[in-house]
């Protein structure tokens, strides 16, 4: 029987990806600093990688490796910070020297920081240019398993994604998680533009599923695929404030600190809808969700 092999599974993906193995027969193995339970799991600091699992392994062939682990900033002062950034491309070279059979298949979550935002469309073909080092971090580390791959003819599935929300993601300074923190305080969240820039938010439940489809999905002309994972739909940033007061109850209104216009981002996400469909959860339903969850949370 094939094994399956993961990284970063107590991250904010990485921990929801694995409700999708809990009912499972076969469990996969965790590369990870946290053990979780009931999943065999190798601790990925150890000395000696290669015979940890190498060892777990035995005469097992390597079916999927997915690729999640890796340092993401929790807000914009973390994306330039030089040793953490550095990690992911030392980190990933590490747990590549360390797999003593190639798997079938890598699927490596990247991410849309390795694109450049200046107003125009965003799609696969744009030329990947990123303006900070966990961007750069990231492409490089695409770079190297795309030459990792094609010379150990492994088919690599790079997935850059987007911006994700859902339950969990409270650790994170971003702009849905702080609103809900404010609005449950009764604090007017904060608006530092006129509101009016777009994003276009998945949630996390639509990229498991697109991550888990990754590994069964391929192009007959090519071993490797880049694939952008981001919502068909996009809502301004004020738009997704209000949603927050109205759909949480509090009796706040937005706090506007600055009325310059914000830049938009607009994606071509055809190549996802192609492999993947389209999302499905709605953005009020899975921002309802996330309410919830971070209210259960603080009555603990």
């Amino acid at each position: 029987m094939s094994e399956i092999l993961i990284t970063g599974a107590s991250g904010f993906i990485g921990s929801h990806l694995l409700r999708q193995f809990n009912c499972a027969e076969s469990k996969p193995i965790l590369l990870t600093s946290k053990p979780i339970a009931g999943f065999r799991c190798i601790d990925r600091g150890c000395s000696d990688l290669r015979s940890q699992i190498a060892q777990v392994l035995g005469d097992a062939p390597i079916e999927t490796f997915f690729h999640l682990g890796a340092y993401t900033p929790k807000d914009r002062s973390g994306a330039n910070c030089v040793t953490s950034c550095n990690g992911n491309i030392s980190e990933t070279e590490r747990i590549l020297e360390a797999l003593p059979i190639a798997p079938h298949k890598v699927v490596f979550a990247s991410t849309l920081d390795v694109y450049r935002f200046d107003g125009r469309k965003v799609s696969e073909e744009t030329t990947p240019d990123p303006p900070t080092l966990y961007g750069a971090s990231k492409l490089y580390c695409e770079r190297m398993l795309s030459y990792w791959c094609a010379e150990r003819q492994v088919d690599l599935q790079i997935l850059r994604i987007g911006h994700v929300y859902g339950a969990g993601e409270e650790s994170y300074r971003k702009l849905i998680p702080l609103a809900i923190a404010s609005c449950l305080d009764e604090v007017s969240p904060q608006l530092y533009t006129d509101g009016s820039e777009c994003r276009a938010f998945i949630h996390v439940s639509d990229v498991c599923r697109m991550i888990l489809e990754a590994a069964e999905s391929g192009c007959e002309s090519a071993r490797e695929v880049c694939i952008n994972l981001v919502s068909s739909k996009s809502i301004s940033v004020r738009e997704v404030i209000e949603t927050v007061i109205r759909l949480t109850g509090a009796k706040v209104a937005i706090e506007q600190l600055g009325h310059e216009r914000g830049q938009s981002t607009e994606f071509d996400n055809r190549r996802m809808l192609e492999f993947f469909g389209a999302e499905r959860v709605c953005f009020q339903e899975g921002l309802a969700e996330e309410i919830n969850s971070l209210r259960a949370i603080r009555s603990d």
